[in-house]
């Protein structure tokens, strides 16, 4: 939680970007409001107001309807059935794994394909040089979140073949393999999601 003077407001921030957290029952909606209330009491006795139309509420399709009820600053909410909260996908205002892990696979490949389309990895960098360039631009991408992923076989590898495309696009031979893994100081899935579990 984050106290609003004397009030304990549960909710997750970063930056500028702000998650109210409710649990969805009818009673809850009530409170729900009156937390809204606070934060935007907070917000205007500092000088700066939320915009309605840049937040949106989420949950279960049972309380979309009494979610739509929800106000801030005077106006109401609009709500979605799938969001982004940080960056990570929720639908129905559960974890959405599934385009979670789409998503991360795509950015990578796509932060991978770009600098290998601009010659990037045959330019005679070092193999020191370009493990560095696919930990910070490509690796980072699969990382996001990747505690909230579940840690089953059938994640974990196809994290492991995106990684290993990508490995074998930097090195500009074969089809990947932990061998070209291992090159670019890169660790499988397999053992980066083992160490999440301790």
């Amino acid at each position: 939680c984050t106290w609003f003077g004397q009030q304990a407001v549960p909710l997750l921030a970063f930056a500028d970007d702000i998650t109210l957290l409710g649990n969805g029952y009818e009673r809850s909606i009530t409170r729900f409001q009156s937390q809204l209330d606070i934060c935007d009491r907070f917000s205007v006795d500092r000088g700066f107001r939320f915009s309605p139309s840049k937040c949106v509420s989420t949950g279960p399709a049972a309380v979309l309807q009494q979610l739509s009820q929800l106000r801030i600053h005077g106006q109401l909410i609009p709500n979605a059935s799938t969001v982004d909260i940080l960056g990570i996908p929720f639908t129905n205002g559960v974890y959405d794994a599934a385009t979670h892990i789409s998503r991360q696979i795509a950015a990578a490949q796509s932060a991978a394909n770009l600098l290998s389309f601009a010659g990037v990895f045959r330019s005679g960098l070092t193999l020191h040089r370009k493990s560095i360039i696919v930990k910070a631009f490509a690796r980072s991408h699969f990382d996001y979140g990747l505690h909230l992923i579940p840690r089953s076989a059938p994640n974990r590898d196809a994290f492991d073949r995106a990684l290993k495309g990508i490995a074998a696009s930097v090195l500009c031979v074969g089809r990947g393999s932990v061998t070209q893994l291992r090159a670019l100081g890169l660790d499988s899935y397999r053992s980066r999601m083992l160490t999440l579990s301790i």
